[in-house]
C-alpha cells in the first residue's frame, strides 16, 4: 500500500537499469508501486549516477498509476513484450519505439523510475513533459502527438 503522499522532487529519479534487469529492493521502491519512469537508449550503457529525465538519451516519458501488475515495473514488461513479440494488443510505446529504433535496440534501453504517490503521477508526467519540451522544443521520441498537444497547451502555445 502506497503511503507517501508528499510531491516528489523531478530529480529524483533511481539510476537507470537495463530493461532486462531483475528488480530487487535496492532499487528502493516496491514492485507495485505507481509513479512515473523514462526510458533513454544507451549504446554503452548508461551513467552510474542518479537519471536525468533531460538527457538527450531519453525515448519516453510515462506514468503508470496502477497499484496491481507491478505498476511500473508492469509497464516495463508491456514494452519489452510489444518490441519483442507480435502482440494483439500492443503496448503504444513499444510499437513506435520499434518503428523508430529497431527491435535490435531493445537491448540498450535503460529505465529509471520516481516513485510517489498515484494522486501526483499524471501532474508530475505532465511536468517531466514540459521541462523536456523547454530544453529541447520537443517531446520525447517515443511519446504519443497527444502529449505534445497537452504541453503545448500548458504554455499556451498555439496547437
Amino acid at each position: 500500500q502506497v503511503t507517501a503522499t508528499s510531491k516528489p522532487c523531478l530529480t529524483e529519479f533511481t539510476t537507470w537499469h537495463q530493461i532486462d534487469e531483475s528488480w530487487n529492493d535496492s532499487w528502493g521502491f516496491d514492485k507495485s508501486h505507481p509513479g512515473c519512469y523514462i526510458y533513454g537508449v544507451f549504446e554503452n550503457g548508461a551513467p552510474a549516477s542518479t537519471a536525468d529525465f533531460l538527457d538527450t538519451a531519453l525515448i519516453y516519458i510515462g506514468e503508470s498509476r496502477a497499484t496491481s501488475r507491478n505498476s511500473m515495473l508492469g509497464r516495463r514488461t508491456d514494452f519489452k513484450g510489444t518490441v519483442r513479440n507480435p502482440r494483439l494488443s500492443p503496448y503504444g510505446c513499444g510499437t513506435v519505439f520499434k518503428e523508430k529504433f529497431g527491435v535490435d535496440k531493445i537491448d540498450h534501453i535503460y529505465q529509471a523510475y520516481l516513485p510517489m504517490h498515484p494522486s501526483y503521477c499524471k501532474e508530475i508526467e505532465l511536468d517531466l513533459l514540459v521541462e523536456f519540451y523547454k530544453k529541447y522544443n520537443a517531446i520525447p521520441a517515443c511519446n504519443p502527438s497527444l502529449d505534445l498537444v497537452k504541453v503545448k497547451k500548458i504554455l499556451k502555445i498555439d496547437v
